[in-house]
């Protein structure tokens, strides 16, 4: 009998061995999994630090690259934007020949534009479709640069006012947050939630509103030379002058007949002409090329990209303005003609409003190719500036390099 209570606890022993073993192993395996579980937390938490890490580093190592060569000084704009402007003048020099001598009454409505080339050639020379081009050059080039160097100039100052006001309303916000209750703060949450789309609106507005300022103030520096070269191309101008002091002479000559208000002639019509078109084209380039650059990681827009955006923006800023343009013009080259209130009214009861789109076709088909050749001549010569490692090229063209 003794046997079989030894036999009993040995057989009771032996299950609590197995129990405590079987236990064991579970919390050795609850352990390793447990262990596993916070290492590959870690590993998750881990790589995605690392992630932010790399997209910081990335971000940082783009920012260095687009400005390691310096960014574009007001001059850069100024020297890429004559070459721009003069080189697309003289390409389509004949193409505003035609043009003005169309809105001036001295060619027929129903003539076409190569017909027109060709007899100004056959009856009158080459030359004279490139008269008044030197003129336009030294007009155009500086016009150009004005526009683009006055454009980066308002857009910046522009938007470094609107980011002082925004810093100035959310501190005062900051500081009035702890005063105001749960609602105004739901209100501000909202606000918070509308102000991505509100400032791309005021970007829309600024860079429109720096292009019209940037047009305006080239016009009014360089009308004269713009009046004169209207009339030198409309043949209203008789005398020759030649040599590298033909257009001094030449406005010289302008004003000892007609007096200094000569030469200002339409220059308001040409104001109200130039403030939409230079908004539209310079205000929608600058938006579509930021927006390239943004998307495809771009340094600069390269001259195929520059040449389709630089047409489809001038164009469109080119007819929303053109009857303005008509109305100077016609001033120009009148010597008592009428107030542009009178003149716009008289031409749309009598003409009909197609006579204020007189030339809109020539002026169309020599806006695509010269606001192209501009745009892209402009990008090259400032990238090639600012990728310059001319000691001399990067003090006068560049800012500090950002370190």
């Amino acid at each position: 009998m003794s046997s079989l209570p030894s036999l009993r606890r040995k057989a009771e022993n032996n299950h609590h061995v197995k129990v405590a073993l079987v236990r064991r192993k579970g919390n050795k395996n609850q352990s390793v999994s447990s262990v596993s579980v916070v290492h590959t937390n870690t590993n998750n938490v881990g790589g995605k630090a690392s992630n932010k890490k790399k997209m910081q580093n990335e971000d940082e190592e783009k920012k260095k690259l687009k400005t390691e060569h310096g960014e574009a000084t007001f001059l850069t704009h100024l020297v890429a934007g004559f070459c721009g402007g003069a080189l697309s003048r003289t390409v389509t020099s004949p193409l505003n020949v035609v043009q003005v001598r169309k809105m001036t009454n001295q060619l027929t409505g129903s003539s076409k534009l190569v017909p027109s080339l060709v007899k100004i050639a056959r009856t009158e020379g080459v030359k004279t479709l490139f008269a008044g081009n030197a003129t336009m050059v030294l007009r155009y080039g500086p016009s150009k640069g004005l526009n683009f160097a006055t454009f980066h100039f308002f857009n910046s100052n522009l938007h470094a006012i609107v980011e002082k006001r925004r810093e100035k309303r959310r501190t005062a916000e900051a500081s009035k947050s702890s005063s105001k209750n749960r609602r105004r703060t739901a209100r501000k949450s909202v606000e918070v939630l509308e102000q991505p789309e509100k400032k791309k609106d005021q970007e829309i507005s600024i860079k429109m509103l720096a292009g019209a300022l940037c047009g305006v103030s080239a016009c009014l520096l360089l009308y004269p030379l713009d009046a004169y070269a209207t009339r030198k191309a409309a043949g209203k101008i008789a005398e020759n002058f030649t040599g590298p002091f033909s257009v001094p002479l030449g406005v010289h000559h302008v004003v000892k007949k007609e007096g200094y208000g000569g030469l200002m002639r339409g220059l308001t019509p040409a104001l109200l002409a130039i403030a939409p078109e230079a908004a539209l084209t310079f205000g929608t380039y600058d938006i579509i090329a930021e927006w390239y650059k943004d998307t495809f990681d771009k340094e600069y827009c390269e001259p195929h990209v520059s040449m389709c955006v630089g047409a489809i923006s001038a164009t469109t800023g080119q007819l929303a303005a053109f009857p303005m343009e008509l109305i100077a013009r016609k001033a120009a080259t009148n010597r008592f003609a009428l107030s542009f209130h009178d003149t716009f009214r008289l031409m749309a009861m009598n003409r009909g409003i197609g006579s204020l789109y007189k030339g809109a076709k020539v002026a169309a088909t020599k806006c695509l190719p010269m606001s192209a050749v501009s745009f892209a001549t402009y990008e090259i010569v400032k990238h090639l500036i600012l990728s310059s490692d001319n000691a001399i090229v990067e003090k006068v063209f560049k800012t500090p390099q950002v370190v």
